[in-house]
């Protein structure tokens, strides 16, 4: 059962915000990568708090792309001074945006949660060194959403 199979995380909402790095890192600490897995979901949580709602029209930046980067930072423990990581996790941000971006708008989370669970799945292959599973994402609430780009969503169910 899918993301959208909920119906109480509605179309849109701050809790994409949590709920992207959330379920990335419980699927990475599935893999059999050593972390608290409590603390660190607390961690997104607090973090996940500092991106506003409507981050995309505010800041520019979809808060589900951030929670991406999210992930990383708490699963690696970056800090300010990290060689390695700090600039792995604003990748994993830059390159949600980047798939953002070719798609274009309006505005939906549930579809910018997909991209950045999908995008996140192979990024970490490439820099994390884990493989997480993924399986083919299909939208069942798309009539709930009046700004539905439909065919051009990847997710729509045609």
């Amino acid at each position: 059962m899918g993301l959208s199979s909920f119906p109480y995380f509605g179309m849109m909402g701050v809790f994409h915000h949590v709920l992207v790095a959330s379920a990335l890192l419980t699927a990475y600490k599935n893999c059999g990568n050593n972390i608290n897995l409590k603390d660190s979901l607390i961690e997104i949580q607090e973090r996940a708090k500092n991106v506003p709602p409507m981050a995309c029209m505010k800041l520019g930046c979809c808060g589900a792309a951030v929670s991406a980067g999210i992930f990383i930072s708490v699963a690696k423990g970056v800090s300010l001074e990290d060689s390695e990581y700090f600039g792995i996790a604003n990748g994993m941000t830059a390159n949600v945006l980047n798939k953002i971006e070719k798609i274009g708008g309006p505005r939906c989370c549930k579809r910018h949660s997909y991209l950045s669970l999908l995008s996140a799945v192979e990024y970490s292959k490439k820099y994390l060194d884990t493989h997480m599973e993924s399986s083919e994402i299909i939208c069942m609430r798309s009539q709930e959403n009046n700004l539905c780009i439909k065919e051009r969503c990847p997710f729509y169910d045609k």
